[in-house]
């Protein structure tokens, strides 16, 4: 089978490790795979795209709305006659509907957040007539992101189904030290408001009056990193909260620190979890979008809403406590084992056939 994956670029996000991730399983599986970014946007995931013989063609899109992306499309679309066209965040505007154009079998889209989130109102706009006249088959990650889904598209359940996010775990680099006290708390994602740095960074000042040896380190970039650095400075909180910038490998990063912490606002299956999942890290994290399906408050995590209060709380509940955090790594390892890659390919390649 010839599957094309089509993603607006490779910057390092979630959908787009799961964009990569799920490419490098289905070529494992036999398949073949051609991934399409819209922009020319080249870094370590397609590096890794490359490293596993995956060809990559890039479409030089400008910015903002580019209708000539269409065209390219159709043009890729009737070069290389995939059988399937997967499609991620807004991309499905411009290549699904050169797929329906050069008649794609099968179209298939997955919804990366919960469905109000998923993109501006243009794009919910194509997306309903999309799968509701030319049969795209809109993919939820969680039960959560699902429910939205049908009710934003006016769908039933079989119409939408839940694959999970996968990650390698092979490439895990389990932690297997915990120490007497937690003072190095990890977070990774995007500087966007759905990840809540600003709050995050308020209630990591509130925890470290009580506990001035705790640190927190920040990976990622993004729109509000400038505004979130300015926050830290204003609140002369510096010295223990950095900002590390991007990182090509998570897996080596989560083993250096003690905590992972993931108080957003919103989510659909972030990849960074599961990699903390499959890390073995005892994690923080908030109880929205689908981490209520991947974990369980208390058992494998500390689940908690967004607050500054409810994050603060969880920093100090859990920084002297050596065998909850140990409770909770371990948990959190055996429940990762639901979320590998070859597991999300197997049920996409199901999807496919259908």
């Amino acid at each position: 089978m010839r599957i094309m994956q089509v993603i607006p670029e490779f910057s390092l996000g979630g959908a787009e490790r799961m964009c990569a991730n799920l490419s490098i399983a289905l070529k494992k599986m036999g398949q073949e795979v051609i991934v399409v970014s819209l922009y020319n946007y080249e870094s370590s995931i397609t590096n890794e795209l490359q490293n596993n013989g995956i060809k990559l063609i890039y479409l030089n899109k400008k910015m903002g709305a580019d209708i000539t992306i269409i065209l390219k499309l159709i043009r890729v679309l009737k070069k290389y006659k995939p059988d399937v066209v997967h499609t991620h965040l807004y991309a499905s505007k411009y290549a699904q509907i050169a797929a329906v154009l050069t008649k794609v079998k099968t179209k298939v889209h997955t919804i990366h957040n919960i469905a109000g989130k998923d993109g501006g109102k243009a794009d919910q706009i194509i997306n309903r007539i999309l799968i509701k006249t030319f049969h795209m088959i809109p993919v939820s990650l969680s039960d959560d992101i699902r429910k939205t889904v049908m009710e934003t598209y006016g769908i039933s359940t079989s119409q939408t189904p839940i694959i999970l996010n996968g990650v390698p775990l092979e490439k895990c680099k389990v932690l297997n030290v915990y120490k007497e006290t937690a003072t190095d708390f990890l977070h990774i994602g995007r500087f966007a408001e759905a990840k809540n740095h600003r709050t995050l960074i308020q209630a990591f000042v509130q925890a470290h009056k009580i506990v001035p040896e705790l640190r927190l380190f920040l990976y990622g970039e993004g729109v509000l990193e400038q505004e979130c650095k300015k926050l830290v400075s204003e609140l002369d909180a510096a010295k223990y909260i950095f900002f590390c910038g991007t990182t090509n490998d998570p897996y080596t990063v989560m083993q250096s620190k003690d905590v992972f912490i993931l108080p957003s606002l919103w989510e659909g299956v972030p990849m960074t979890l599961i990699e903390a999942m499959g890390s073995g890290m005892p994690i923080i994290a908030s109880n929205v979008g689908g981490i209520s399906d991947m974990l369980e408050d208390n058992v494998s995590a500390l689940l908690i809403d967004s607050s500054a209060g409810q994050i603060a709380d969880a920093i100090l509940k859990i920084y002297s406590n050596r065998n909850l955090r140990k409770t909770l790594g371990y948990n959190a390892h055996n429940r990762a084992n639901g979320f590998s890659a070859e597991m999300m390919a197997e049920k996409y390649y199901k999807v496919y056939l259908h």
